[in-house]
């Protein structure tokens, strides 16, 4: 693959025909890469073998885009681009396309070559083919007819297209940032796997004619080794599976594979290597490739920086740290330089070959160790698989970035496991609660209610009734003939219709429906706190949570289920149970588990289901000191609210009741039915 992977020639070969599949998974690629790009007029060709020997490419000549299907890595009959979830299937695939479409609307500029390269194109000299265009177009910009040329094989020039790769994907982000996903994908599935074992390009110039999705494979900066010479598709060298010509031979066919050195005559068998002699150095200009190739998209976003440690690490030890601080700076330069400013790429491209002492108008220097039985020991595929490496177990350990809507339903369905397993806990039959005054989360014993407190609940059932009413539905209807209302005006208007010879079409009978609304049943959950500082509180809390817990009882279809909460929490009454007497507790723990007693009410009685009416009421002067209990306890209220739980805070006196809550302060337990049941008239109605 290769950076320079826009194919300006208009006469690049078209696609063959796409069988069946291919041609409706590439039409719905099309339809697709128009949001991609913000361009109506590109089509897209996906199947094995496109590209131009390349994962992808844009041809701006034909405004088309090409897909090796190979990296579908599955059926295309299948595949259905249109929907998020389906994409998750070809991450890599679909962020090539990403690729390409960021060119397709960013890459406006014009490569503007010194006179130098225009001489050395002219002569020969060059690695590259004389005479091929370097104009990136895009976004619109069709013309092919103002091209200029140059020797595409100079430093300038492969450096300003390698700092074009990460320009294109940060303009990309910052129009759409949801994109970046789907790049980072790209980047570790097809630019970094390839870049760490893809042989070297030898100083002839024996690399691809064509090039790729942000790679690096064919440009002379192979991967693995940066300072090959590249030679992009031309009309003269078109077909991928042909290597260029070289300065010393015409070209020849070759079935070699396209990144693999061209035939030689056979020879002795070469002398085994010592590990000295792959232990080559890396040279600035391979150092500085693989800096601008991917330690460029750390700014943009798309990896992280402790991802690359790995490489940086390499490619310091090569050029030291104020070079590296000198490319990074004219990369980021790149970044915000505007999509049509040739004069800023081409001066990049320049100053980024002086800063690691490269001459701008000669190809880039050799690799060391190249020729027929080169290979690559500088140390950059290592230092790029350990940066894959940790991508993988970045990408692993956060299953991803989710597809909209998956993290909220993956943390719902993990808070309905977590409060499931607490009401099995606290609700569990075989429980039995110590009866005596100490322990964790003590009860007292039991007494009979008060005949205040028993006309308390039943004044509060009925503020509850009140609260849970639907008023019925009416509908009015009207009809020609009797039952109903008889309404003159209409009368008059039909015997009028009538009279003039026309069918009647008044009907003066009116009928009124009243259809009663079903009552939904009512859930109510009480959380009690017995934590020290509610000592002095205990007997109140406990005639409030039985008149409650009474009231509820008395309507039909209603159920309501009672926790206290301290060191840990414990069941006093239970679902569907109305309590006879009064519990009492001392109130002697030292923390509040606030967040199990809401979890375990949630899922005993369904708080954040719909279908019914729904009250949490929590007794409470709100000092949580266990850690985590506020925050967790905010949040649990705003999930309950957001599903139509209504939330009632009683207090005694000073209280810190948490966001979301509907406050009531009780200063006699025998006013609970007058406060309770207007504040759950307004919790149960002002969601």
């Amino acid at each position: 693959m290769s950076p320079a992977h826009i194919i300006p020639d208009p006469e690049a070969p078209a696609p063959r025909m796409l069988p069946d599949a291919w041609l409706t998974f590439s039409a719905a690629l099309t339809q697709e890469v128009t949001d991609l790009a913000g361009r109506d007029d590109l089509t897209v060709f996906c199947a094995p073998g496109n590209g131009h020997g390349s994962p992808a490419c844009f041809i701006p000549a034909r405004a088309a885009i090409e897909i090796d299907g190979d990296h579908l890595g599955c059926d295309p009959a299948t595949c259905d681009p249109r929907r998020p979830s389906d994409r998750e299937r070809y991450p890599a695939l679909w962020g090539a396309l990403i690729h390409e479409a960021a060119h397709a609307r960013h890459s406006r500029w014009t490569y503007q070559p010194t006179d130098a390269e225009g001489e050395e194109a002219t002569t020969g000299t060059g690695t590259g083919a004389p005479g091929v265009s370097v104009t990136a177009h895009g976004a619109g910009d069709r013309d092919t007819t103002s091209h200029m040329s140059a020797s595409t094989s100079s430093s300038a020039y492969l450096a300003a297209t390698l700092l074009e790769e990460s320009r294109i994907e940060a303009a990309q982000i910052s129009r759409r940032p949801g994109d970046q996903r789907w790049l980072r994908a790209c980047i570790s599935d097809l630019v970094m796997a390839e870049y760490r074992t893809t042989p070297p390009a030898s100083p002839d110039g024996d690399s691809p004619t064509s090039s790729g999705t942000g790679g690096t494979g064919g440009t002379g900066a192979s991967p693995a080794s940066p300072g090959g010479t590249p030679t992009p598709a031309s009309p003269a060298a078109s077909e991928p599976s042909k290597p260029a010509p070289s300065p010393t031979s015409p070209p020849t066919p070759s079935t070699a594979p396209p990144s693999g050195p061209a035939p030689a005559p056979p020879a002795a068998p070469p002398e085994e290597k010592t590990p000295a002699a792959d232990k080559e150095p890396m040279t600035p200009w391979q150092a500085a490739y693989a800096a601008g190739l991917i330690l460029a998209r750390v700014d943009t976003g798309i990896l992280d920086r402790d991802e690359t440690a790995p490489l940086t690490t390499a490619v310091t030890t090569t050029l030291g740290t104020d070079t590296l601080d000198k490319l990074a700076a004219i990369w980021k330069a790149a970044h915000t330089t505007p999509d049509d400013d040739s004069k800023a790429m081409t001066d990049l491209g320049r100053r980024w070959c002086e800063t690691i002492g490269v001459d701008p108008d000669q190809p880039p220097p050799p690799a060391p160790g190249t020729g027929d039985d080169a290979s690559d020991g500088s140390g950059v595929p290592a230092a790029v698989s350990a940066t894959l490496e940790a991508i993988t177990a970045t990408d692993a350990g956060d299953d991803a970035i989710p597809l909209p809507g998956d993290a909220k339903r993956d943390v719902e369905r993990a808070h309905r496991k977590r409060a499931a397993a607490t009401a099995r806990r606290v609700f569990d039959p075989r429980g039995r609660a110590p009866k005596s005054g100490v322990g964790k989360t003590a009860i007292g014993g039991e007494r009979p209610p008060t005949p205040t407190e028993q006309a308390a609940a039943r004044k509060l059932a009925r503020h509850l009734r009140a609260a849970t009413y639907r008023e019925p539905v009416t509908t009015t209807t009207t009809s020609a003939a009797p039952p109903g209302r008889l309404r003159m005006r209409a009368a008059l208007a039909a015997d009028a219709q009538r009279a003039a010879g026309a069918v009647p079409t008044a009907e003066p009978f009116t009928q009124t429906h009243r259809r009663p609304t079903p009552v939904p049943p009512l859930r109510v959950g009480i959380a009690c706190d017995v934590s020290g500082s509610m000592y002095a509180l205990a007997d109140p809390i406990a005639s409030a949570a039985w008149i409650l817990a009474r009231a509820t009882g008395h309507l039909p279809e209603a159920t309501s289920a009672t926790v206290i909460f301290g060191d840990r929490v414990r069941v006093i009454t239970r679902p569907g149970r109305a309590p006879a007497s009064v519990t009492t507790f001392p109130a002697l723990d030292g923390t509040e588990e606030f967040c199990d007693a809401v979890d375990a009410l949630d899922a005993a009685l369904g708080l954040s289901q719909p279908g019914a009416a729904r009250l949490l009421v929590v007794v409470s002067d709100g000092v949580f000191v266990a850690p985590g209990e506020i925050s967790g306890g905010t949040c649990r209220i705003a999930r309950l609210k957001a599903t139509g739980c209504g939330i009632l805070w009683l207090a005694f006196g000073d209280t810190r009741p948490l966001p979301g809550s509907e406050v009531a302060v009780l200063s006699d337990p025998t006013d609970a039915a007058t406060v309770i049941g207007k504040a759950a008239v307004r919790a149960l109605t002002h969601l």
